[in-house]
């Protein structure tokens, strides 16, 4: 092809994607419009609106808001099952009305996580694990406690597990 011929493809590719945006943008506007009528959120909506409650952005550094500060007296402790299953955005929400993680109590296998196809970060839960002291009772939380004797966590068990995941 000439390079007249890649300059014509160019052009109208272009427009073919600047009318797909403008179609998107008014779909996406009149969805918000519907949604607001009826009083509906999605459960992405609800985190983000949870996010802008709990947490503010200052000098490029996120930290918990006053209302975060008053949520985190209402909880003596914050437990999550499936820790690996989270997403970012749900562990920055956890660390603020926990405390800071003070209050935060989790439990998690990275081999488990099945969510990624709802932004799950199973990194989440290694940064907590890779960077916390084993649990100490004689000391003040934070600690990790590492579950590897139970019935799930046979010799042979693990091996299989470990061999599928390698």
């Amino acid at each position: 092809e000439t390079l007249d011929n890649v300059k014509q493809i160019h052009i109208i590719c272009r427009r073919a994607i600047a009318k797909l945006v403008e179609i998107i943008m008014q779909l996406r506007t009149r969805v918000s419009m519907k949604m607001n009528e009826q009083n509906v959120l999605t459960f992405e909506m609800a985190e983000n609106l949870a996010m802008s409650l709990l947490c503010e952005y200052k000098d490029g550094q996120i930290i918990r808001s006053q209302i975060s500060r008053q949520v985190c007296n209402d909880f003596a402790e914050v437990l999550v099952d499936e820790y690996q299953d989270t997403n970012t955005l749900q562990d920055r929400l956890l660390f603020a009305v926990s405390d800071d993680g003070k209050k935060l109590f989790m439990v998690g296998d990275v081999k488990q996580s099945i969510y990624g196809f709802r932004y799950a970060n199973p990194e989440n839960f290694l940064n907590y694990k890779n960077n916390l002291p084993l649990y100490n009772e004689n000391e003040c939380p934070p600690g990790k406690i590492i579950l590897d004797s139970n019935f799930r966590s046979r010799k042979g068990i693990c091996n299989y597990i470990n061999f599928a995941f390698r």
